[in-house]
């Protein structure tokens, strides 16, 4: 293909910054189309991210655009293959589109229409759907999975054993149980119980088809891939305050954050001693 239809360097570029600061990937793949407005697969990029900022109209009027665009493209049109995987991420867009809209009616039509692809998309869309329609048919089941089992029956009880594997005690630095986690001293109950009041909120990226991801900062909360983070993320299934996990995270200083560095009381005691130190300076120089 000529380079006058795509720029590996560029679209790397924008992809890169994806996980770290979807605003700024956003603004990448639109520069990037501006120049290369005929990279079809850059557009199911750009729409996914702008779904996972929120910016669902926009999302919309690009997926009817891009359908159009390459379905009067004759030549692309007898590329199988890469027709193949075109379609199935367009489809992807528009199933995370309606499932963030609560648009679940349209969804389960999707999932009629397109059953195994839907299903290779995400294998517990169907269950999922049918418990939002209030239509589910079987029961909590111990031995499912553990996303399964909380999409069926939402159990806080089984979130806490879930995210064992992310406290230090539990975790005792080895990698095999986990990469990602927090700190001996960090306040995990208190910690659940104060995010709870500022979830579920418009601070939420919706990464997953189905699940929103929040970010909190609590300085020195724990460890990601043995580097001491500031903050940590919160994965809860989409407009709800059920939590799915929560873990330490590194690169979240460019996403929206809520500081939750008020219930640090390592944190707050540095701050008292650095006041105290100032007014003890103050005091015997005479400084107001």
């Amino acid at each position: 293909m000529s380079k006058n239809y795509f720029n590996k360097f560029e679209f790397i570029q924008a992809v890169n910054c994806s996980e770290t600061n979807p605003y700024e990937a956003t603004k990448k793949f639109e520069d990037y189309l501006s120049k290369y407005p005929i990279d079809y697969s850059a557009y199911t990029y750009f729409i996914n991210h702008l779904i996972t900022i929120g910016e669902y109209p926009k999302a919309e009027k690009l997926i009817i655009k891009l359908e159009g665009m390459y379905t009067n493209n004759y030549d692309y049109n007898l590329k199988s293959n890469k027709l193949k995987i075109l379609k199935k991420r367009i489809l992807f867009n528009k199933a995370k589109l309606l499932s963030h809209q609560e648009r679940y009616d349209e969804l389960l039509d999707l999932l009629s229409m397109y059953p195994d692809e839907m299903k290779e998309i995400d294998c517990f869309i169907e269950v999922y759907l049918k418990k939002k329609k209030n239509q589910l048919d079987v029961k909590r089941n111990v031995t499912a999975t553990y996303l399964l089992r909380q999409i069926v029956e939402y159990d806080e009880e089984d979130f806490i054993d879930h995210i064992k594997k992310h406290l230090a005690d539990y975790n005792q630095n080895d990698e095999s149980i986990s990469t990602s986690y927090f700190n001996a001293k960090f306040p995990i109950y208190e910690i659940i119980s104060e995010i709870k009041k500022y979830i579920p909120s418009e601070k939420k990226l919706g990464h997953g088809l189905y699940q929103d991801t929040y970010v909190f900062k609590y300085n020195e909360c724990g460890r990601d891939k043995n580097r001491l983070v500031d903050y940590f993320k919160v994965i809860t299934f989409q407009n709800t305050n059920e939590l799915i996990t929560i873990c330490p995270s590194n690169y979240c200083e460019n996403l929206p954050f809520i500081d939750l560095n008020y219930l640090n009381k390592e944190e707050n005691d540095i701050k008292v001693k650095k006041i105290s130190q100032i007014e003890k300076f103050n005091k015997r120089y005479n400084i107001k």
